[in-house]
Protein backbone atom coordinates (compact mmCIF):
# COMPACT_ATOMS: atom_id res chain seq x y z
CA UNK A 1 0.00 0.00 0.00
CA UNK A 2 3.02 2.26 -0.02
CA UNK A 3 2.48 4.93 -2.64
CA UNK A 4 -1.22 4.24 -2.96
CA UNK A 5 -1.92 6.06 0.30
CA UNK A 6 -1.19 9.35 -1.47
CA UNK A 7 -3.74 8.56 -4.16
CA UNK A 8 -6.22 6.96 -1.76
CA UNK A 9 -5.69 8.56 1.67
CA UNK A 10 -8.47 6.42 3.21
CA UNK A 11 -7.05 3.17 1.87
CA UNK A 12 -7.40 0.20 4.21
CA UNK A 13 -7.73 -3.54 3.71
CA UNK A 14 -11.45 -3.38 3.02
CA UNK A 15 -10.99 -0.65 0.41
CA UNK A 16 -8.10 -2.54 -1.24
CA UNK A 17 -10.33 -5.57 -1.60
CA UNK A 18 -13.06 -3.46 -3.22
CA UNK A 19 -10.65 -1.68 -5.57
CA UNK A 20 -9.35 -5.06 -6.74
CA UNK A 21 -12.88 -6.43 -7.32
CA UNK A 22 -12.44 -9.14 -4.68
CA UNK A 23 -15.14 -8.05 -2.21
CA UNK A 24 -18.37 -9.95 -1.59
CA UNK A 25 -20.27 -7.76 -4.04
CA UNK A 26 -17.94 -8.39 -6.99
CA UNK A 27 -17.78 -12.09 -6.12
CA UNK A 28 -21.59 -12.23 -6.11
CA UNK A 29 -21.76 -10.47 -9.48
CA UNK A 30 -19.18 -12.89 -10.93
CA UNK A 31 -21.16 -15.85 -9.62
CA UNK A 32 -24.39 -14.60 -11.18
CA UNK A 33 -22.57 -14.10 -14.49
CA UNK A 34 -21.50 -17.75 -14.38
CA UNK A 35 -24.95 -19.04 -13.45
CA UNK A 36 -27.37 -17.91 -16.16
CA UNK A 37 -30.07 -20.10 -14.66
CA UNK A 38 -30.55 -17.44 -11.94
CA UNK A 39 -32.77 -15.65 -14.47
CA UNK A 40 -34.59 -12.48 -13.49
CA UNK A 41 -33.75 -12.88 -9.80
CA UNK A 42 -30.07 -12.99 -10.69
CA UNK A 43 -30.39 -9.88 -12.84
CA UNK A 44 -32.16 -8.05 -10.00
CA UNK A 45 -29.59 -9.12 -7.40
CA UNK A 46 -26.71 -8.19 -9.70
CA UNK A 47 -28.13 -4.67 -10.09
CA UNK A 48 -28.58 -4.33 -6.31
CA UNK A 49 -24.95 -5.37 -5.81
CA UNK A 50 -23.77 -2.82 -8.37
CA UNK A 51 -25.85 -0.10 -6.70
CA UNK A 52 -24.35 -0.99 -3.32
CA UNK A 53 -20.83 -0.66 -4.76
CA UNK A 54 -21.69 2.80 -6.09
CA UNK A 55 -23.12 3.85 -2.70
CA UNK A 56 -20.01 2.46 -0.99
CA UNK A 57 -17.67 4.51 -3.17
CA UNK A 58 -19.77 7.66 -2.82
CA UNK A 59 -19.81 7.35 0.97
CA UNK A 60 -16.02 6.97 1.14
CA UNK A 61 -15.53 9.91 -1.23
CA UNK A 62 -17.83 12.09 0.89
CA UNK A 63 -16.83 11.08 4.44
CA UNK A 64 -13.32 9.68 3.96
CA UNK A 65 -14.09 6.43 5.79
CA UNK A 66 -15.88 3.13 5.37
CA UNK A 67 -19.60 2.75 5.85
CA UNK A 68 -20.58 2.44 9.54
CA UNK A 69 -21.82 -1.12 9.03
CA UNK A 70 -18.33 -2.06 7.84
CA UNK A 71 -16.36 -0.04 10.42
CA UNK A 72 -18.40 -1.30 13.36
CA UNK A 73 -18.95 -4.88 12.20
CA UNK A 74 -18.11 -7.58 14.73
CA UNK A 75 -18.23 -11.32 14.36
CA UNK A 76 -21.40 -12.69 15.90
CA UNK A 77 -23.02 -9.26 16.23
CA UNK A 78 -26.74 -9.06 15.68
CA UNK A 79 -28.63 -7.06 13.12
CA UNK A 80 -32.35 -6.53 13.80
CA UNK A 81 -32.28 -9.41 16.23
CA UNK A 82 -30.61 -11.80 13.80
CA UNK A 83 -27.11 -13.19 14.11
CA UNK A 84 -25.06 -12.14 11.11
Amino acid sequence: MIGLSKVFPTLDCSRCITINDMDRFHLGIDTIDRLPQTGDEGIYLKQRLKNTLIEHKQYIDKYGQELPEICHWKLGATNAGKTV
